[in-house]
């Protein structure tokens, strides 16, 4: 039996990502050690030893600034475990790849996990540090997401809403404001919503929801974001991402369109969309986007 340790020193932002390996890992008959605090991960090393595996849901910034961090990473307990660094924000920048290869470089890690297909096509192994491994772990269905049901969905849901989660930025306003205009008020903006019950509380009310990428042209998909929604019953809209990820979703409740056409995709799909189809389609999606780590680790 192996012993996988999470390091996740900042659960809120990450909560369900890694509730959602931790069970699989579980599944497949691993122990694993949750540390969700940084005081949590200190503790822990007392009792790593070699064999063991650390997974680190980390942001670049936070471990090359943060001494505890730092000597935490340093530790020669630590070092005797092989390391998994998963990227949790999108490649799209190369400042952001940099600061994932200074990581890699400092701490010696050379495997990685990431949600998205897009960050392994954008991030490559270098000269100075080749990886080893690459693999994409999106966090797909499981018990994580099971919180509500077919049975319990009579199609209450409100449709005359399209909820934006996340933070506004300058180019996701410009899209909004110009594709809305004077019905703007359609847009519900969610910038707080961390737990099981908020979520549960916001997937009971609405029906649909808007996806926008950070980045205009950006082809990493936000996986951490609409899984929920996915597994939960909700309609995403969502701006075109990837031809792989786009492809493997194209059965289920997420329809991908240009930045321009989010109104018109969205009034057609309220108006239209009968219950019978999204549950269907929400089904299929629970059936068949099983979350499952199928390699050897």
């Amino acid at each position: 039996m192996k012993t996988f340790y999470l390091i996740n020193p900042f659960p809120k932002l990450h909560l369900f990502l890694v509730e959602c390996i931790e069970r699989e890992l579980i599944r497949k008959g691993n122990n694993v050690i949750n540390c969700y605090s940084l005081e949590m991960a200190y503790n822990e090393q007392t009792w790593m030893k070699q064999g063991d595996i650390l997974i680190l849901f980390i942001h670049p910034l936070y471990l090359l600034k943060n001494s505890e961090m730092m000597n935490f990473m340093e530790n020669e307990k630590v070092l005797r475990c092989q390391r998994i660094l998963y990227i949790t924000e999108p490649l799209t920048l190369s400042l952001d790849r940099m600061g994932y290869q200074q990581i890699l470089k400092k701490y010696k890690i050379y495997d990685l996990w990431t949600y998205t297909e897009a960050n392994r096509v954008l991030f490559k192994p270098t000269k100075i540090h080749p990886f080893r491994t690459f693999h994409r772990i999106s966090p797909l269905y499981n018990e994580t997401f099971n919180w509500l049901s077919l049975e319990e969905d009579g199609g209450e849901r409100d449709r005359d809403k399209l909820v934006f989660i996340g933070n506004m930025s300058v180019s996701r306003k410009k899209v909004i404001e110009d594709c809305f205009d004077e019905e703007i008020e359609k847009i519900e903006h969610k910038t707080e919503i961390w737990t099981k019950e908020e979520w549960k509380e916001m997937l009971r009310e609405r029906r649909f929801y808007l996806n926008l990428h950070r980045i205009p042209g950006c082809p990493c998909l936000e996986y951490l974001r609409i899984i929920p929604i996915l597994s939960n019953g909700g309609v995403v809209i969502s701006e075109r991402c990837n031809e792989v990820e786009m492809n493997e979703l194209r059965n289920y409740n997420i329809f991908f369109c240009d930045r321009e056409q989010i109104y018109e995709v969205w009034k057609r799909l309220k108006d239209n969309m009968e219950l019978e189809e999204i549950n269907n389609r929400w089904e299929l999606f629970r059936n068949e986007m099983i979350m499952n780590i199928s390699f050897n680790l």
